[in-house]
């Protein structure tokens, strides 16, 4: 390793996660810093653990709550809706 950085394959990061390969190549396969090798039909990643903590910690932060002004509700009557349409 060039980097001198630890390198995971899906299955070794699936292991780690509890996720199958498949997961960690759908998670990982557009991710920026994976590297990648093969042909179309079959791609061979290798996950730098620096990209690993980053989606890790990407997916662990807290989702932050918008909370909406919630409007009084309006009781619509069926003879008032008649009269509008007259």
């Amino acid at each position: 390793m060039i980097s001198g950085e630890k390198h995971y394959r899906p299955e070794e990061l699936g292991e780690l996660w509890g996720f199958s390969p498949n997961t960690i190549r759908s998670l990982f396969g557009k991710e920026a810093g994976v590297i990648r090798m093969g042909s179309s039909k079959y791609i061979s990643l290798r996950i730098p653990a620096s990209v690993a903590a980053r989606v890790h910690a990407r997916l662990t932060e807290p989702k932050q709550v918008v909370k909406l002004a919630k409007e009084p509700r309006k009781v619509v009557k069926f003879k008032d809706v008649l009269a509008a349409c007259r």
